[in-house]
């Protein structure tokens, strides 16, 4: 997180589909989202993220579509999703873009999605990635790592009311040419 508090964190925070939800079942309980260890301020990110001659936004674009098909067939299988959706956010500064795609599989079996949670988690946790499973609350496996500038993340999630399973994947940041 660029921002510290205020009316950004605030927003940013209603607009979290895990800590939205958090924050209205306990709004006794103070947030505080610490960024990943070692430095990260905005001018790190910009100087690594200097565009790739030729890249733009369709070309990233398609990278991270790949990023994101790979590793739903290595963590939920080589299956076709019911559901997807993929956008471009903005940084903190200028041209600063970064990709955020979910995956979802619909009426997914309870004992089938705790299966490949336990799998995923296990399988991140041997390629680097930084992993949490939370033993209560909505199943789910909370990575993240770094890549390139920034940090890639990953949710799979499970809610176990609907059988909805989504893999939700954030790239690291862009610095896309003819970005505003």
């Amino acid at each position: 997180m660029v921002f510290l508090g205020g009316p950004r964190a605030a927003a940013h925070v209603a607009a979290d589909p895990f800590w939205s939800v958090l924050r209205q079942r306990h709004p006794d309980v103070e947030l505080v989202l610490l960024p990943p260890a070692g430095p990260t301020g905005p001018a790190e990110l910009v100087e690594p993220a200097a565009p790739i001659p030729g890249t733009g936004a369709e070309q990233a674009t398609a990278e991270c579509a790949a990023r994101v098909a790979q590793l739903w067939d290595r963590l939920v299988g080589e299956t076709e999703p019911d559901e997807w959706r993929d956008r471009w956010t903005t940084g903190a500064e200028p041209g600063l873009s970064r990709h955020e795609a979910t995956w979802t599989r619909l009426r997914v079996d309870p004992v089938t999605a705790a299966v490949l949670l336990d799998r995923a988690a296990t399988r991140l946790r041997g390629e680097g990635w930084r992993v949490l499973a939370p033993p209560d609350g909505m199943p789910r496996v909370l990575a993240g790592r770094p890549a390139g500038p920034g940090r890639e993340e990953i949710d799979l999630v499970l809610v176990p009311a609907t059988g909805r399973f989504f893999l939700t994947v954030r790239s690291g940041w862009y610095l896309l040419e003819g970005a505003p």
